[in-house]
């Protein structure tokens, strides 16, 4: 009687686990098997040329759980902003003239319009009225990384010669868009450039 009664729990365990795996490698599948061609269609053509159509941009809206996942490419697709404020530390310490610190940031977003990422660029540099003498210190970083989204670092950074009256220090992430519609399919390169001039009538450049 209890051997038939092991074998009747042991057959109950066994069916149990197998309706598990059965379960769990049904929940497994990429989201990407199910997707409607249109979508996909949409997403092969952003992916391969890396420019987002206003045709593709609406069909993808039309199904906003993969316009969620995915970059929005657009150039338009940007908000930046930033600021520039004296560096008096860095004046006593340098014996300039005048120090400033610039930080400007780039924002990107998903095709359905949420906030993707976040690429900021610093310079600290010094001015005597007519020449900037320093850039002393310079870097370049991501923030505010949203799901499927991934910061891989610094793809470009550059900075004309110093002194000169203006310089030009630019700095370029590298963002993949990684997500279950295809693995990592897209790469954004988002840029700072800060000009900076010893007379401050310098800006601020982006893009992405």
């Amino acid at each position: 009687m209890k051997r038939n009664l092991l074998r009747a729990v042991s057959a109950v365990t066994v069916l149990a686990s197998l309706f598990f795996l059965s379960a769990t490698a049904s929940s497994a599948t990429p989201e990407g098997a199910d997707i409607a061609p249109e979508a996909r269609i949409a997403l092969e053509r952003v992916t391969e040329t890396g420019i987002l159509s206003e045709a593709d941009r609406e069909t993808l809206l039309r199904h906003p759980d993969i316009a969620a996942m995915l970059v929005d490419p657009r150039p338009t697709a940007v908000e930046t902003g930033g600021t520039t404020t004296r560096d008096v530390a860095s004046e006593k310490e340098f014996g300039a003239s005048a120090c400033w610190i610039s930080e400007w940031f780039i924002d990107g977003f998903t095709v359905l319009g949420s906030h993707a990422y976040r690429w900021h660029h610093r310079a600290d540099w010094c001015e005597n009225g007519s020449s900037v003498t320093s850039v002393h210190y310079r870097n370049g970083w991501a923030t505010q990384l949203a799901t499927f989204f991934y910061y891989r670092g610094i793809a470009n950074d550059t900075v004309t010669p110093i002194p000169s009256f203006e310089v030009q220090s630019t700095m370029q992430g590298l963002i993949e868009n990684c997500h279950p519609l295809g693995g990592c399919t897209n790469m954004n390169h988002p840029w700072v450039k800060h000009i900076l001039r010893a007379n401050l009538t310098g800006w601020s450049e982006r893009g992405h």
